[in-house]
């Protein structure tokens, strides 16, 4: 599951009956201008519009990278691109923003705004508050806000009105290479991405459990980390994160990075992307490049691996680790035919055109001249225009032959400038000619005779009898025989 989902216009999906089975229905869309220009609500489908990015006001998106809701309902929404996070209520209404630079009067330091005119997109600093590409957020059973920064490889936290309580992560504090926690904000740093237990390398995803235990997974270092509530590590998984084959680890000593792998087995990512719970504590992680979803236990113990021909072609499910593979991409929409194209070149001009599909009965037509449809089958050029194109071949560029598209009209080169046959083939590329004076035109023809081709020597001497030459030149086979006798 992609949580970079680009969103303008929030939309919330709640379950109207308290049932685990029962379908959810669309309710309203929030966001900038989503219900139309001034309207940033919407609750008919029908008149609901892609939102605006043409301000940063509170209560717009840019990234809407994830989303979470506390125990009162409101929504809170972590947007990667402006560098902060929104609070809402349940029925879309803006409440506050928080991030650094966010509120106009506050440049250069965290501030949080809760008027949607004062507000203002993020900046990113390695201060504490500052969020620099958050991508997952989670709130708590405590309501404690925990938000995800992948580009500053940490974790931070905040309350539900967006104060400020510690962030963590990898020398968060000192710089030194061991987890920390930082509960200053003006002496907070960036993470680093070693790989031991409690740091964290572009994390994206971050998830709860019913325990107040939670979840974060990482893309740049494909594994996921368990951390009980009082953010102590519990456990990892991941492709050899204990060492050769281990790919569960719960010692603090032991676990490492994960190992890249290119055909991930079940328990082993190539790019995890998101990560959510479920019902008995069940973790699922999504895999965007395996196209598959993990279910894990609570524990971190493999359960299955869902998605297409995950353990072969035509199944869906795989229950066995060793025996999964990377799922296949589904189908995005019908496929539709291409007619195939016919390329050809009209004095020195390539020109593409797509060839439609012929009727079956056309031959069967009295009068029809097959060719392409709805027109007659046109003449063939003469030999002298044929000899023309060979030596006027246009160039390659860019791996493909250049097209007529592409470059300005040309003139045939080796045609007199009123010549019938140039007329024919501007004519067919699609160039007006007007109608030349036929006396001008056949003193043009005196001025400017046309000068024969010498066509190029085929190399295999089989083909060197004098079959193949030009019009108005002997083959070779002639010249040879003309040489023998004494004749010029």
């Amino acid at each position: 599951m992609h949580r970079a989902l680009s969103l303008l216009g929030l939309a919330l999906l709640l379950a109207c009956a308290p049932a685990a089975d029962a379908a959810p229905t669309w309710e309203r869309s929030f966001g900038n201008d989503v219900g139309g220009p001034g309207a940033d609500i919407c609750t008919v489908a029908a008149n609901c519009v892609t939102g605006s990015q043409a301000d940063t006001d509170g209560g717009t998106f840019r990234t809407a990278a994830d989303t979470a809701i506390d125990a009162e309902g409101n929504v809170y929404v972590a947007d990667d691109f402006m560098d902060r996070v929104s609070k809402f209520t349940a029925d879309g209404a803006f409440l506050r923003a928080w991030g650094w630079s966010v509120h106009k009067d506050l440049p250069g330091q965290f501030g949080v705004c809760t008027v949607a005119a004062d507000c203002r997109a993020g900046e990113r600093a390695p201060n504490g508050g500052a969020l620099s590409s958050p991508s997952g957020i989670a709130v708590s059973k405590s309501g404690e806000v925990y938000v995800a920064e992948t580009d500053a490889n940490r974790i931070s936290v905040f309350t539900t009105d967006g104060a400020f309580l510690r962030t963590m992560g990898e020398g968060v504090s000192t710089g030194a290479a061991a987890v920390q926690s930082c509960t200053v904000a003006s002496a907070c740093r960036t993470g680093g991405a070693t790989g031991i237990p409690g740091s964290f390398d572009k994390p994206r995803g971050i998830a709860f459990d019913s325990t107040g235990s939670y979840w974060v997974a990482e893309v740049a270092n494909p594994r996921v980390q368990k951390f009980n509530a009082a953010d102590g590590f519990n456990l990892m998984v991941g492709k050899d994160v204990g060492g050769p084959g281990m790919d569960r680890c719960i010692s603090v000593l032991l676990c490492g990075a994960a190992s890249p792998t290119g055909l991930p087995r079940g328990g082993q990512w190539a790019a995890v992307e998101g990560i959510g719970t479920g019902v008995g504590d069940r973790v699922f992680v999504t895999d965007h490049q395996s196209n598959s979803v993990t279910v894990l236990s609570s524990d971190g113990s493999f359960e299955r691996v869902l998605g297409k021909d995950v353990m072969g072609p035509g199944t869906k499910i795989c229950n066995a680790a060793t025996l999964c593979v990377p799922g296949v991409a589904g189908r995005q929409g019908r496929r539709v035919h291409q007619p195939q194209r016919r390329h050809r070149r009209l004095g020195g001009q390539h020109v593409c055109e797509r060839a439609a599909r012929r009727p079956r009965a056309d031959h069967h037509v009295a009068g029809h001249v097959p060719g392409r449809a709805g027109q007659e089958r046109r003449r063939p050029l003469p030999q002298r225009v044929r000899g023309l194109q060979r030596e006027h071949a246009l160039p390659r560029r860019g791996g493909r032959r250049q097209g007529w598209r592409d470059l300005p009209v040309l003139e045939p080169r080796g045609l007199p400038a009123r010549d019938p046959l140039r007329r024919r083939v501007q004519r067919r590329a699609g160039v007006e000619v007007p109608q030349p004076d036929r006396a001008a035109a056949a003193d043009d023809h005196r001025l400017h005779p046309v000068e024969p081709v010498e066509p190029e020597r085929p190399a295999h001497p089989r083909h060197d009898r004098g079959r193949h030459h030009h019009p108005h030149l002997p083959g070779p086979g002639l010249r040879r025989r003309a040489d023998r006798h004494g004749h010029a």
